[in-house]
């Protein structure tokens, strides 16, 4: 059999073997027979295969230092021992020999003595077959360790609380006590703990008892996390006003952990308090930065107001001569402002102009009637006016035969803007009836007359009969015909005479393109059914028979649209007249508002309006559509308008779209497409319009459309608008969905937003 180096080695042959064990409180008795040897052998809790061929490591029982052991031999043996291959010592005994192991851990059988080598705890004994000697049993110097039966495990989820925490769940160890150690060098039974956040190695091992030998070292790795720190914001410092000394801007923020700094410029922080001196509007960034245990926490920012220092200056009211100015208030820079909020700056005080002289009690002079002076008193300050020189101006009205005349004349003098005026009147005395030209009166049918002379002074007037004769000349193909009539009277003596032709007209056809045409009715709502107009033509106040006098066309049709009626004469009658008729699309709008609801119809594209009152939205087809208590739209479709009290309390942005129906265009569809918008309060419009694409797969989102489509920009930059135009789609557009979006882009407060519209869509006629 093959040596083991450092190994006390002893052999004896023997039949049998008994063994008696103390180990602790356990006693074992394993019995070794000759014949049969058992598959293993447990002593001290060791559990040991077992090999019956020849080898150097059969079974092997365990004899730890410290305890006493008894081996009995039951039959006669030989043996001999070796250490490191050198001396040797053999003998028999004979039946019944012992061989005793003491707490020391010697060996004493057969009148030798071995004793465990230092730095070992325990003898191993095999047992072996021996062709020569049957069985041989032998020992040899070993050592046995502690061990760890279960191993600790990291703690999870450890968050830093203020408080030490242990690391590890406990574990637990065989035939010594568990340890652990932070730094691989101190043990303990003690479960490690750390309060603060990181990452911790737990060293760990057995530590044998007795006379085991300690385990090896092992370790497990734990994590203590970072807390986020629960942050109060500072607030700003309120009633700030300038008084030539840095102020402290803010109230004081705080943090259950890591550090409150501030800053003024967003890049350089400080646990300072920021100052302000000049009056002005400061903005404190505050930031919390974390430490060992905390992460970083809350940031933002405060706005702050130092107000400027203001003196109230007083006014001076002006004079009639000299100006005056208003009050005023002035800041610690001498800026000065026209009100106390010092919202408006003025380079001076705002001036009052001198009022005037207030010019009462004119006395005139009449010297002659184009000679007159003025003069005036000013109510005011008490000054009077040095006379001044009157325009004069006259007016001739002539006497007549039943009043008298006079001649008007009028002084001028303008004061300041004013305008004063003196009246003085000279009569002219009564003159003679003169009557005038005649004035001939003709029956309708000119077989009477009269004539009428008139006094050109007052107006007076004679009548008298006239004696009528007529002349008459027939019309011809070739030339006009006439009636001339002659009227004759005699009044004092005096002859007086008159005529009137009436021109006959050619014999020939009759011109009717002066004729006019009225369609009745003008108007059809469109109802998919063929509509026929029919229509009153008159020449001259006379009406003409359709299919005698002329033909109609153009009096039926079935889709939206305007239409040419026509009126062709035939007969006597030559010449074409013209009307327009219309089918139009009619809608039915339902309006509730407070509760009230109506039903009105409107033509296709009317601008329809209504008027709420309080804080609500309106909602057109529950799509909402605007916040202001006036809504306007164009009518497209059927709508339902509703007024919601309360929806909303604050302004929103809005935007909608709209599509009217696809209507024919020679080759093309011809739709309308309408965009409307509302705004808040104080927004002002950068860009409005409306963005289109065609598909003939899903509708893109709004977004997509807005990105990528064809857009149409508006002009109209007020809060509440309506953008609409006409769109002609060809052919290959015409076989796709439209799709149509509104956008509006604009700044509120300094900040940049765009809103747009839901998707409005129009499918193909054939669709």
């Amino acid at each position: 059999m093959a040596k083991k180096k450092n190994e006390w080695l002893y052999r004896a042959l023997c039949a049998a073997l008994a063994v008696t064990l103390t180990a602790g409180t356990a006693v074992m008795t394993p019995v070794l027979d000759y014949v049969g040897i058992p598959a293993s052998i447990v002593a001290d809790a060791a559990s040991y295969s077992y090999d019956q061929n020849n080898g150097d490591e059969p079974s092997r029982l365990v004899f730890v230092k410290g305890n006493s052991y008894t081996l009995q031999f039951r039959d006669n043996f030989f043996g001999y021992c070796r250490y490191d291959g050198v001396g040797s010592n053999g003998g028999s005994a004979a039946k019944g020999l012992k061989a005793t192991i003491d707490t020391n851990g010697t060996i004493s059988i057969h009148g030798y003595t071995h004793n465990l080598p230092s730095g070992y705890n325990c003898w191993r004994m095999g047992i072996a077959s021996n062709d020569r000697h049957g069985t041989d049993y032998w020992f040899y110097a070993s050592n046995i360790s502690a061990s760890v039966s279960t191993a600790p495990t990291a703690k999870t989820e450890l968050t830093y609380n203020g408080n030490a925490q242990e690391l590890v769940n406990a574990g637990t160890a065989s035939n010594g006590t568990m340890q652990y150690s932070l730094d691989n060098t101190t043990f303990s039974t003690n479960i490690p703990t750390a309060a603060n956040a990181g990452n911790y190695t737990v060293y760990y091992k057995a530590v044998g008892t007795d006379y085991y030998n300690d385990s090896g070292v092992k370790s497990v790795n734990v994590t203590i996390a970072k807390v986020t720190p629960t942050v109060t914001a500072p607030t700003a410092k309120t009633e700030l006003t300038y008084n030539g000394n840095a102020q402290e801007l803010v109230n004081a923020g705080s943090t259950t952990g890591g550090t409150m700094q501030y800053s003024l410029d967003n890049l350089e922080f400080s646990t300072d308090i920021p100052t302000g001196t000049d009056a002005n509007t400061y903005r404190v960034y505050y930031k919390v930065f974390g430490d060992e245990n905390h992460d970083d926490g809350d940031s933002g920012y405060v706005d702050v107001t130092i107000a400027h220092r203001v003196t109230a200056k007083p006014g001076k009211e002006p004079t009639c001569t000299e100006d005056g100015y208003e009050a005023y208030w002035m800041d610690e820079t001498g800026q000065k402002y026209s009100d106390a909020d010092c919202t408006n700056k003025i380079p001076e005080p705002i001036v009052i102009p001198a009022t005037g002289h207030v010019w009462v009690d004119p006395y005139w002079h009449w010297t002659s009637y184009t000679r007159v002076t003025l003069e005036l008193y000013c109510d005011v300050c008490g000054d009077t006016m040095n006379p001044k020189r009157a325009t004069v101006t006259s007016e001739v009205i002539p006497a007549t035969c039943t009043e008298t005349g006079k001649t008007v004349y009028t002084a001028q003098v303008v004061v300041d803007g004013v305008t004063y005026t003196d009246v003085k009147e000279v009569a002219i005395p009564i003159t003679d009836h003169e009557y005038g030209s005649p004035v001939w009166t003709w029956s309708d049918d000119h077989n009477s007359a009269s004539v009428t002379l008139t006094c050109s002074g007052c107006g007076d007037t004679k009548s008298y009969p006239a004696t009528v004769s007529a002349v008459r000349t027939e019309p011809t193909t070739e030339a006009e015909g006439s009636i001339v009539y002659t009227a004759t009277v005699t009044v004092d003596g005096q002859e007086y005479t008159d005529t009137f032709t009436e021109i006959l007209d050619k014999l020939q056809t009759i011109d009717m393109s002066t004729a006019k045409l009225i369609a009745n009715p003008l108007v059809f709502a469109y109802d998919g059914e063929k509509h026929t107009v029919s229509a009153v033509l008159k020449l001259n106040g006379q009406k003409l028979t359709k299919d005698v006098d002329y033909v109609l066309t153009g009096n039926t049709a079935t889709e939206p649209g305007t239409y040419t009626l026509i009126a062709e004469g035939i007969g006597n009658y030559q010449g074409t007249v013209y009307a327009t008729w219309r089918i139009c699309n009619v809608y039915f709008v339902t309006a509730t508002i407070d509760g009230v609801t109506t039903y009105t119809s409107y033509e296709d594209k009317s601008l329809v309006k209504f008027t709420s009152s309080g804080k609500g939205a309106w909602y057109i087809n529950d799509v909402l559509t605007s916040t202001k208590n006036e809504l306007s739209f164009t009518i497209l479709r059927d709508s339902v308008v509703e007024w919601r009290p309360d929806e909303t309390q604050e302004q929103m942005a809005i935007a909608n779209s709209a599509i009217s129906a696809r209507t024919k265009n020679g080759d093309k569809d011809r739709v309308t497409i309408t965009a409307t918008w509302s705004l808040p309060e104080g927004a002002v419009v950068t860009q409005a319009g409306t963005a289109r694409c065609y598909t003939t797969d899903a509708i893109p989102d709004k977004e997509t459309i807005f990105n990528t489509g064809t857009k149409k920009n508006s002009t109209l930059k007020t809060l509440n608008g309506t953008f609409e135009f006409n769109l002609n789609m060809g052919a290959s557009s015409a076989a796709k969905t439209l799709c149509v979006v509104t956008y509006v882009t604009y700044t509120l407060n300094g900040e940049e937003y765009t809103v747009i519209s839901e998707v409005a869509t129009s499918a193909p006629q054939n669709a």
